[in-house]
């Protein structure tokens, strides 16, 4: 009768190596075990995105910078064709959002984590997600949190025009979005199809994402000038703030890669108007961060990226008068030299200095008509036909168009008496940054920043 080795038995059995040894299974297993999650890491520690496409697309990925998540910088352009899936690998350390932005469909975040693999199917209009947490992930789609954003300002405006109050906001924001939000996370705790983890942190990047959105309305009430606040409104905002940064509070270095985390917690130090307690480098002071200087307070780790983030931003935008943006530059660059956002900042503000030193075929028109056909008669365009562009320094969807200019401009060389015309929508406060953009993208041709009543005019006409 066969004799069978029990469990013990079976782990503790010796078994013969090339040398002669003996070794236990035991042993065998531990170094398994050694080999395959220290020789290999990148095993564990990574997640898969493979994306698939019906048509010629273009892929944006802006995968995080310094640990931060990154909604802002593309790290990556990729060309998707229907002949070929393109597969990404992301390191991932515990857990990591991820921006992707598909021409054609929009831009959303995905939460991963390691050994995750989704398929990102794009089709039509939509795209579709295979894989880890798929069904889940449509509340991170750019969609979701932008309709969400846009009910919130229409409510702010109401009650900037005495139609409703702040209290009325409030129960709106918590019938229509949260408490659906709460039965959401609570449909992903019933279920097994969702790890803790994930309902853990997508708890969190909904939390995140209202409080912020409440505190960027509440801090235009405070600090702008649009619409004076009663004594009661004062009081009520200040209560509802302290409530709101009690709740976020102590700073939690674990959710730094949650969108808006880090700019949330920095607008607590704008709110609480604390004074920074640092010491910063000598020839940098305080003034030299400008209206940005309450970001001072976050944890020193988080310098390099908040103000190479800032920096960058301000620089795209063409605004040079809220901050030092070279001081900006000699701080972290001294303090921060192996960060990356540090070295795309240095690269940006270089690419400003060398544009303001070139010379493009760029004319701004210094009158200012209130119809198409008093743009027409301007001397400089008088007897042209006209291809116009309207856009604005804040319209993504218009400055991603500007990668064909130089296509454009080839194709309207080939027609006698045409002139290109820009039309900036922007308000009067972005003049600067309409030029500085202007110049950025070597937008050659005329420039007109639009006023309001020639606005309306292309509005009635088309």
């Amino acid at each position: 009768m066969r004799s069978h080795l029990t469990n013990k038995q079976f782990h503790e059995y010796p078994v013969k190596d090339i040398h002669g040894y003996n070794i236990s299974m035991r042993t065998i297993y531990l170094i398994i075990f050694f080999l395959f999650f220290y020789c290999f890491p990148s095993i564990c520690s990574e997640a898969i995105i493979c994306f698939c496409t019906d048509i010629e697309r273009t892929l944006t990925l802006y995968r995080p910078i310094d640990g931060v998540h990154n909604p802002y910088i593309a790290n990556e352009v990729i060309s998707l064709s229907p002949d070929e899936d393109f597969e990404y690998r992301i390191e991932v350390n515990k857990y990591t959002f991820i921006r992707y932005h598909v021409s054609g469909i929009g831009r959303q975040d995905l939460l991963l984590f390691p050994g995750d693999k989704l398929n990102v199917i794009c089709e039509g209009e939509q795209a579709i997600l295979e894989g880890n947490h798929a069904d889940a992930q449509d509340i991170f789609k750019f969609s979701w949190s932008y309709e969400r954003v846009i009910a919130v300002d229409k409510l702010f405006e109401k009650y900037r025009r005495g139609e409703c109050d702040l209290p009325f906001i409030e129960e709106q924001v918590l019938e229509n979005f949260v408490v659906p939000f709460r039965q959401y996370i609570d449909s992903l705790k019933s279920s097994t199809n969702y790890t803790e983890e994930f309902r853990y942190y997508t708890e969190k990047y909904g939390t995140i994402f209202f409080y912020d959105t409440l505190y960027d309305k509440y801090a235009e009430l405070i600090f702008g000038d649009r619409h004076p606040l009663s004594s009661q409104d004062s009081l009520y905002i200040q209560q509802r703030m302290d409530q709101l940064f009690r709740d976020v509070f102590p700073f939690d270095e674990d959710l730094v890669k949650v969108p808006r985390y880090l700019f949330l917690c920095g607008g607590r130090y704008r709110y609480t108007q604390e004074k920074p307690v640092i010491e910063l480098p000598e020839g940098i002071t305080e003034e030299d961060f400008g209206v940005y200087s309450y970001y001072l307070n976050l944890p020193y780790a988080y310098h390099g990226f908040i103000f190479s983030y800032l920096g960058t931003l301000l620089l795209n935008y063409g605004v040079t008068t809220e901050a030092n943006i070279d001081k900006l530059y000699t701080y972290v660059s001294a303090c921060f030299p192996d960060s990356e956002y540090v070295q795309l900042f240095g690269k940006r503000l270089r690419e400003s200095e060398a544009e303001s030193e070139e010379g493009y075929d760029i004319h701004f028109l210094a009158d200012n008509p209130s119809t198409l056909l008093e743009l027409v008669a301007l001397p400089e365009l008088s007897g042209k036909y006209l291809y116009i562009d309207c856009w604005a320094t804040w319209c993504a969807p218009c400055k991603a168009e500007f990668v064909h200019k130089d296509k454009m401009k080839e194709l309207l060389g080939l027609y006698k008496d045409v002139a290109c015309l820009y039309i900036s929508i922007d308000d009067k406060c972005f003049e600067e940054a309409w030029k500085k953009q202007t110049l950025s993208y070597k937008l050659e041709g005329y420039h007109l920043q639009a006023s309001s009543e020639l606005i309306d005019n292309i509005r009635n006409l088309y």
